[in-house]
């Protein structure tokens, strides 16, 4: 039985609400979203906290690089050549990108697909991830931890050595966050009663709201 955190579905949520509806849309309007007040924080916290749970679950899990590559594949790769080859027909993106970005490498080749540059960014960070979960469950916590950020930083030099896109690399360092933080690092946050006292929650309701946040599966 494994315990499912719901704070990251919620969070998960709230950031796909974000960036479809705010994001993505403004890319089709005259505004421009650094200039609609907490637009460009709004975005970046999205961004960062989607990028930051994908990190959380995939480094949970003892991976296999090939039934880890089908799965991705499966899940991603014809939901975006499809929008990737719309996007082409519709004159917003070049061949090149249909070409490139959906194994990756738009992000050292761009220019990043309009709107879909995020799925090649993190299509990027799948590829590396086994690499970087290699062999890691053997050891203890600790040195886990240190493997996963040597092997990071490896792979982050290689990142700027390639001048890949400056919005990559920092959106790296929230994927590798992701996958270093243990599970109970987030069952302390979530327990921090103070943090629904400040949001106006009675004692009851928050505790109810703390047991609410992780359901066994």
């Amino acid at each position: 039985m494994k315990e499912r955190v719901l704070l990251f579905d919620i969070m998960k949520a709230l950031c796909v609400i974000e960036i479809v509806a705010f994001w993505h849309m403004l890319d089709y309007t005259p505004l421009i979203y650094t200039k609609v007040p907490w637009g460009e924080q709004l975005t970046f916290t999205g961004l960062s906290a989607f990028t930051f749970a994908s990190g959380f679950f995939l480094g949970k899990k003892q991976i296999s690089a090939i039934p880890f590559y089908k799965s991705r594949l499966k899940r991603f790769m014809i939901p975006l050549l499809g929008s990737l080859l719309i996007f082409y027909f519709l004159h917003l993106t070049s061949l090149k990108a249909v070409c490139l970005a959906p194994i990756g490498l738009s992000c050292f080749i761009g220019p990043m697909p309009l709107t879909l540059w995020y799925f090649s960014m993190i299509i990027l960070f799948y590829w590396v991830t086994p690499l970087l979960l290699w062999r890691v469950w053997s050891m203890s916590p600790l040195e886990r931890t240190m493997n996963v950020v040597v092997r990071s930083i490896m792979i982050y030099l290689i990142m700027v050595l390639a001048n890949v896109e400056e919005r990559v690399q920092m959106y790296f360092f929230f994927y590798i966050l992701g996958i270093i933080v243990n599970l109970n690092v987030i069952k302390i946050v979530v327990n921090i009663k103070p943090i629904y006292q400040m949001g106006g929650a009675n004692h009851l309701v928050s505790n109810k709201l703390q047991k609410s946040l992780f359901i066994h599966i």
